[in-house]
């Protein structure tokens, strides 16, 4: 009997740019999914008193000792993979904040405090007691138990501890606050334009006990001394600043959408970018340990330690590589593929070269998706930019940003389209449009289940809109309190993708739920995008590469044929059958996976190819 296997090929798509450029590169040592980071997105950094470091990404966190990584997930007992912030108490437990609630890992061993909270911010004070954030009230820990108290009905963005453990809070559209014994007082207020935004970080400066920093998510770093606010730090090629951290000569180190900036007081800025050394891409956290050493979290190319640039190498580089996160990739109706990607804009590709799009609304911009629609027309959703659509002459702009981005679309059978944000999701047709709210959680994905009744993936479960209304009687149990990234439909089955909980496949006849993780044979339990290839083998892009399955009909089972070797991380929703090849994004680089069923056997062993 004879065994089917798949030969895969990947080929890496380079664009190449006419142009020479003589670089200065500084020396940073990366740690990524090959040395062991359970993911390569790392959004928090935190130091125990064994020195070693502990590290939050967006499949678990991990212990990281300078040479080996023990990780946790969900499989392990952690109630999110989703990881938001980091501390350790006198007791060396550690806490850890996620998206749905907060763990204590002790010995080893984890407890689940606060469910079903999003908890952030977790600071120690001076005697030795853990605060944080739950969906932005303020709580401490008391006795293991978890108490919200003396800051009421306001929203608190973040929480700092200055050297002597006093603890601070910025509220929003008001200003510092700092804890005096049992009390809070107004520390300082701050000016409308700057309290009204999302400020995420208090820095006291490290040098100057006097002095302290702030960091707005949209208007950059401001300085604090002697009563006077200044603004010290703005780039207007930067949307987003996400972490200050000041290093041992007392620079000051800014991560934006794009790298790093480096502010000193006697030599001029420097731009860590992936043209010196670093990466170009979103930096989530910065960290100086108690060695002096600086870390960086690059959004998806994992961590970095700055070597400093004692030895500084020049590069010439003759022209600019693909290889940065892809956001979504799209066909138009002259099978042009549309690629997006998170910090260079829309680029277009046609079957020979790929050209970025020139026009100001797309270029070095922030692209969330890419979409086609039963026309072959390619919608755009830009950060800040609102929806767009190219019609395959010109591109018109059809929603508008508002306040929040879009992160997914979709048209149904009727010919409406369906737009998400986070917190709501709109319904357009004939100029008509509808809003629906209140859905537990933030929305991710959105699927249509049959005429009537769409299917939304969210950070909590799956809701379901029932003529365009939100149905709260639905529920998928097993689903509940799961994270959704991606929802598609395969041979009769509902397929779901999770954070941190693998495949899920929801039979439509019987209504049973299978579950597929890593002991199944998937490369990771982090399921970012799913399809089917012209001979119906369903491909995953995971977060560690990519699997290809085939369902066994005679038992409604899914078997995995074949193995990426290449450990890569993929993108959410960013997989398209085109043609005849599944091009799959990646957080550093796009693949164009062509694939051909072949019979292969020597002895009993099934043996695959990649080439």
């Amino acid at each position: 009997m004879q065994s089917k296997s798949l030969i895969v090929k990947f080929i890496v798509i380079f664009l190449f740019i006419s142009s020479k450029l003589l670089a200065q590169s500084y020396n940073f040592t990366r740690y990524g999914l090959k040395e062991g980071l359970p993911q390569s997105q790392v959004s928090v950094i935190y130091q125990a008193k064994n020195r070693t470091l502990w590290l939050g990404t967006f499949g678990g966190v991990s212990n990281f000792d300078g040479k080996f990584f023990t990780s946790y997930s969900k499989a392990d007992g952690l109630i999110s993979n989703s990881i938001t912030s980091i501390v350790e108490d006198d007791n060396e437990q550690v806490y850890i904040g996620t998206e749905l609630g907060l763990n204590i890992i002790s010995k080893g061993k984890i407890e689940t405090v606060l469910p079903n909270s999003f908890i952030s911010q977790l600071k120690k004070d001076k005697q030795g007691k853990i605060w944080g954030l739950s969906n932005r009230k303020l709580f401490h820990i008391d006795a293991g138990k978890p108490v919200f108290s003396e800051i009421k009905d306001e929203k608190i963005t973040c929480l700092s501890v200055n050297v002597s453990g006093d603890l601070y809070a910025f509220i929003w559209e008001k200003g510092i606050f700092k804890r005096d014994t049992k009390t809070w007082k107004l520390f300082k207020a701050f000016p409308a334009e700057i309290a009204s935004t999302y400020v995420s970080k208090i820095l006291f400066d490290d040098k100057n006990p006097n002095k302290l920093f702030v960091l707005s998510n949209k208007l950059g770093v401001y300085s604090l001394e002697k009563g006077a606010i200044n603004r010290v730090f703005y780039n207007e090629n930067q949307s987003n600043y996400y972490t200050i951290a000041q290093d041992t000569k007392g620079g000051l180190w800014v991560g934006t959408d794009k790298g790093v900036y480096l502010l000193n007081k006697n030599r001029p800025d420097i731009h860590f970018n992936d043209t010196n050394g670093l990466s170009d891409n979103r930096v989530y956290d910065i960290f100086k340990d108690k060695e002096g050493n600086i870390w960086v979290s690059c959004f998806s190319d994992g961590l970095y330690k700055y070597e400093g640039d004692a030895y500084i190498r020049y590069l010439a580089f003759k022209g600019q590589s693909l290889n940065f996160p892809i956001s979504g990739v799209a066909a138009d109706k002259s099978d042009n593929l549309w690629i997006g990607s998170t910090n260079k804009g829309l680029l277009k590709y046609n079957g020979t070269t790929i050209e970025r799009v020139a026009n100001p609304e797309f270029r070095d911009k922030n692209i969330l998706f890419t979409y086609t629609d039963k026309a072959k027309n390619v919608w755009i959703s830009v950060a800040d930019k609102g929806i767009w659509k190219y019609n395959g002459n010109k591109f018109t702009k059809e929603v508008n940003a508002a306040n929040s981005d879009f992160n997914s679309m979709l048209q149904d059978k009727e010919g409406g389209y369906w737009f998400n944000n986070l917190m709501e999701t709109l319904y357009i047709k004939d100029g008509k449009t509808q809003k629906i709210s209140g859905f537990e959680g933030n929305s991710s994905c959105i699927y249509q289940l049959n005429s009537d009744s769409i299917l939304l993936g969210t950070s909590a479960g799956i809701q379901l809109i029932k003529n365009k209304k939100l149905d709260k009687s639905f529920r998928i149990k097993e689903l509940n309190g799961i994270y959704i990234l991606s929802i598609t439909k395969h041979k009769g089955n509902i397929l779901f993708g999770t954070l941190g909980d693998g495949m899920l496949a929801w039979n439509l006849k019987t209504k049973k739920i299978k579950k597929y993780t890593v002991n199944s044979g998937l490369n990771s339990n982090d399921i970012y995008s799913m399809a089917a290839d012209s001979n119906n083998y369903l491909w995953i892009g995971t977060g560690r590469g990519i699997n290809t399955l085939n369902l066994n009909k005679k038992n409604n089972n899914y078997e995995i044929l074949e193995n990426s070797p290449l450990i890569i991380e993929c993108n959410q929703s960013v997989i398209l059958n085109y043609k005849n090849s599944m091009v799959i994004g990646t957080v550093m680089v796009l693949f164009g996976v062509k694939h051909f069923v072949i019979l292969k056997r020597k002895s009993d062993h099934l043996l695959t190819s990649i080439s």
